[in-house]
């Protein structure tokens, strides 16, 4: 049975439902980007040292670092006003129809992110989608972030299918980096404002929107 991994955060849902919450802070909804910059590099930094922690925290670690960059003083209400804005984020509307789509022919469909397993259940609920997945896996069962193997590897073996048989989705070149070093196949939906690196391998299949994906992973089995 083919089987999908899909990344979560800006993959299915839409950062841009944060940006009304940054202009509250800091007047300027770019800082958005800023944010989710600092807390991806936490993450990798995370790895690398061998540091515990939970994506929930370096988030709260990356808002209080984009504070002190921009000379605004950072409290337990702005951190609560994030935190209530991550939980609710819509999805993109391209989403739900590529998920039914690869469900209609019997696609196993697992969420993996580097959420805690709690944040992503609530976020999957509030935004409709969580009726698509079999299952919704965080990386704190492995204690590591993608893209490092541990979280892929967790995944395939929870989906209990061969490793080349797995997709992972996602719109982060270094999240399908990482899924294609431990040989999952890859697609990556081009969202707004995404590049790929030419120094990662290419993406299995590429797609404008979520829907042009799946039709390629469709037609990619099916070759």
């Amino acid at each position: 049975m083919p089987s999908a991994i899909f990344d979560v955060n800006e993959t299915m849902l839409d950062l841009s439902g944060l940006d009304s919450t940054f202009s509250r802070i800091f007047d300027d909804p770019t800082t958005r980007r800023e944010w989710f910059a600092r807390l991806l590099h936490l993450s990798v930094t995370s790895n690398a040292l061998g540091l515990r922690s939970t994506f929930g925290a370096l988030g709260t670690e990356a808002l209080d670092a984009t504070g002190a960059s921009r000379g605004v003083e950072i409290g337990a209400a702005e951190h609560e006003a994030l935190g209530a804005a991550i939980r609710t984020l819509p999805a993109h509307p391209d989403v739900a129809p590529a998920l039914l789509a690869l469900r209609s022919r019997d696609w196993r469909l697992i969420a993996l992110t580097n959420s805690t397993g709690e944040a992503a259940t609530g976020q999957l609920t509030s935004s409709g989608l969580i009726q698509y997945f079999d299952r919704t896996l965080s990386v704190e069962a492995v204690g590591q972030f993608k893209p490092a193997p541990e979280p892929y590897l967790y995944a395939t073996r929870v989906a209990g299918v061969a490793i080349d048989d797995v997709w992972m989705v996602a719109c982060h070149d270094w999240d399908l980096a990482g899924a294609a070093a431990v040989g999952l196949k890859t697609a990556y939906v081009e969202r707004a404002g995404m590049t790929f690196a030419d120094i990662y391998p290419p993406a299995t299949v590429t797609g404008a929107d979520m829907l042009v994906l799946a039709r390629r992973m469709l037609e990619h089995e099916a070759q």
